[in-house]
């Protein structure tokens, strides 16, 4: 190679310099793409710990979204959502659903006397040994208050259903240490089972709320089975919603009246005006078998101002005519809790043309232990117009004394629980007396109810009782009948011949 071909000093200093360019460009692109990745990974691990926070955060919403605050089980919303899908699984694999609706028996007795912090302590404890009870597919929920449930899948003849019962009864039996007290409130249990006798969640709820019922009605620490029977009283049940929501509009709901007597001089001074249904097809029903579920299905302020109107358009004739000096009608605790209705109430008596003087509402203390401030607004709105107040079942509650003194109620009525006895049981003959001797002090009204016979009759005038009412003098009956014996009564009476006084 001849020395003209080879590359000069400078050719190699260029070609030495543009390498040197070459190599730092591409270290620099190097370390720049090292750098964009570093910053992608760390955004990378910055966004996943972001996830990671975000389903975090999102499990705890859902959990405390799920879960009762108090005992950590289910409550009522993921109860019902549990329910439907094991309901769902009952349906593609053959198997049953079991429903446990539970009640607390003794729950009530405990806030009342040892406060709320006990019963949460029971309600948490009932909780634990749900828990421990249950077995591992089971649903466990809190549904308010001392209610809850247990959902439990089983062979499709549900045969396990009692022996669960018996398990869920026996583990809330025992007793719980709660603030230094041994206490076992015990529960009843009503149980229904999917597909076995219902069709759906809402049939199977419906069943085991009924059974429920059952199990309370037949005392404390009882299950019960839906059944047959039950099937039945709930189409009744239904039916007789059904005819009520129709009743009040048609005139079947009407007033019966019952006497009120003196209890000194044997005259009748007054009737109490009851609703009595006369059902096209069952007959005359009783106000026990349809108040309550009037009230249930929200429709009772319609009955009461239907049998009210047409008790006033009645017994009215009997206060013009001088046969009564009052008329005393009954008012739903549902009604009370109005606060019109006081107002309501006396723009029905303006209605009707009845005398306010004459008219006696009776209250429960039902009532009055729910809200002391509010009866006193309704009593002395309605004393406003001259109508008075008679506290009924007197004796039993808890408040009576207290709302004696603080509220002005012209009347008590005696509970017939208490007049029973009368002249057979020592303590509660006291007792009748003491309640007698209560209301005089007060400068108030007595009146007792339940007065079955003359020896009842006889003991209550001898402890000071005002008034009576009872079968001794008369059963409830319709008005043209009340009328008839008003009349006999009156004129029995007037024809009487005037006592006798010895002349010293």
């Amino acid at each position: 190679m001849s020395d003209q071909n080879a590359p000069s000093a400078e050719d190699l200093q260029r070609l030495i310099e543009a390498e040197r360019i070459a190599r730092a460009e591409a270290e620099a692109k190097t370390r720049e793409l090292y750098e964009a990745n570093l910053s992608l990974q760390m955004m990378s691990d910055t966004l996943a710990a972001r996830v990671d926070e975000l389903e975090g955060e999102r499990a705890r919403v859902m959990h405390v979204g799920r879960t009762d605050a108090l005992t950590g089980l289910l409550n009522r919303g993921a109860f019902h959502s549990g329910l439907t899908e094991k309901l769902s699984a009952s349906h593609r694999f053959g198997t049953a659903v079991g429903l446990y609706l539970i009640d607390l028996d003794g729950f009530k007795e405990v806030n009342d006397t040892l406060g709320h912090e006990a019963g949460d302590l029971i309600l948490q404890e009932v909780g634990v040994r749900l828990l421990e009870s249950a077995r591992g597919g089971d649903l466990v929920a809190r549904l308010g208050g001392d209610e809850f449930a247990v959902i439990a899948e089983m062979a499709a003849d549900g045969s396990e259903k009692t022996q669960l019962a018996d398990r869920l009864l026996a583990t809330l039996m025992k007793p719980m240490r709660v603030m230094g007290r041994a206490l076992s409130p015990g529960a009843s249990i009503g149980v229904a089972l999917y597909p076995n006798h219902a069709a759906d969640a809402g049939e199977l709820q419906r069943f085991a709320d009924m059974a429920l019922y059952r199990a309370k009605n037949a005392g404390r620490g009882q299950h019960s089975m839906f059944d047959e029977a039950l099937r039945l009283e709930g189409e009744h049940r239904r039916r007789l919603e059904a005819d009520l929501r129709l009743a009040a509009g048609r005139g079947e709901i009407v007033p019966w009246f019952q006497p009120v007597v003196d209890a000194n001089s044997g005259r009748v001074v007054g009737v109490e005006s009851l609703a009595r249904w006369n059902h096209p097809r069952e007959g005359l029903i009783f106000p026990d078998k349809f108040i309550p579920v009037a009230e249930e299905l929200d429709i009772i302020g319609e009955i009461d101002a239907s049998v009210f109107e047409q008790a006033c358009a009645i017994a009215g004739k009997w206060v013009e005519e001088g046969l009564i000096a009052s008329m005393a009608c009954n008012v739903s605790p549902r009604e009370l809790v109005d606060v019109n209705f006081a107002d309501n109430l006396i723009q029905r008596i303006d209605k009707t043309g009845f005398p306010p003087k004459a008219l006696v509402v009776e209250i429960t203390e039902t009532f009055l232990l729910q809200d002391m401030d509010l009866a006193r607004s309704h009593i002395e709105r309605l004393a406003t117009r001259g109508v008075r107040v008679a506290l009924d079942d007197f004796g039993i509650g808890y408040s009576n004394l207290r709302a004696l003194m603080q509220l002005p109620i012209s009347t008590v009525k005696i509970d017939r629980s208490l007049t029973q006895d009368i002249g057979v049981d020592e303590r509660m003959t006291a007792l009748v007396r003491l309640l007698a001797q209560t209301t005089r002090a007060l400068g108030l009204s007595m009146i007792a109810e339940g007065v079955e016979d003359e020896a009842h009759a006889i003991q209550l005038r001898a402890i000071g009782c005002h008034r009576m009412q009872g079968y001794w003098f008369a059963r409830p009956m319709p008005g043209e009948q009340m009328d008839a014996y008003l009349r006999k009564a009156s004129d029995a009476f007037q024809s009487r011949p005037e006592p006798r006084r010895n002349v010293a």
